[in-house]
């Protein structure tokens, strides 16, 4: 199988790093992976998504694989959409189009992206309620590690001890990080650890 898979890639976005390690696990299962770069910064509208469907390679593949995340698009879905469709159409091709949703819950967006994909996957059962359309959804897959850290020595690397609550990720305004904080601040005796980098 031969799969376009249109993402933010090798860039600092959660989306960029769920995307490279798809790729890796479908090409390590035989699937040759094209990646169509959508830039992750900048302004976006019908001109730009016309230039960005030609780089998509219609003629060669067999399925598109669209990361899907609100203000990745700029909020302009059916831009996208429709030059993605427009271009499809060129070719004399009908690709099935996949979309993961990254997050869901805006009832205009949303309806452009179901009625313009073949199937819709989302991570968890609380995107799948938001999203009100029927989706698929599959776990957000995490990276094996050889051994565990034991807890008593990864406290100890971080300068903590006794009960800790743990946060990682980018973070970002909208993930909540500041409800975490003050809701700690309300418990005796325990530490907030957080680890991650800017959104």
């Amino acid at each position: 199988m031969k799969a376009a898979l249109l993402t933010p890639w090798l860039c600092k976005c959660g989306v960029a790093s769920y995307a490279y390690y798809l790729a890796d696990a479908l090409a390590k299962q035989g699937c040759d992976v094209y990646v169509v770069r959508l830039n992750r910064f900048g302004a976006k509208d019908d001109n730009y998504y016309r230039n960005y469907t030609e780089e998509v390679p219609f003629d060669q593949i067999d399925i598109i694989h669209v990361q899907h995340e609100y203000a990745l698009l700029d909020w302009c879905e059916q831009a996208f959409y429709s030059a993605l469709r427009t271009r499809m159409e060129l070719f004399g091709r009908k690709v099935p189009i996949i979309t993961t949703m990254h997050s869901a819950g805006n009832l205009k967006a949303d309806r452009i992206i179901y009625a313009n994909s073949s199937a819709v996957v989302v991570h968890n059962q609380h995107q799948e309620a938001l999203f009100t359309f029927p989706c698929t959804v599959i776990p957000m897959g995490i990276q094996k590690v050889k051994e565990p850290p034991q807890p008593d020595l990864a406290k100890r690397r971080w300068g903590v001890s006794g009960k800790t609550v743990g946060m990682f990720g980018f973070l970002s305004e909208y993930k909540g990080l500041e409800v975490l904080i003050r809701a700690v601040a309300r418990l005796r005796d325990v530490t907030l650890l957080v680890g991650g980098g800017w959104h």
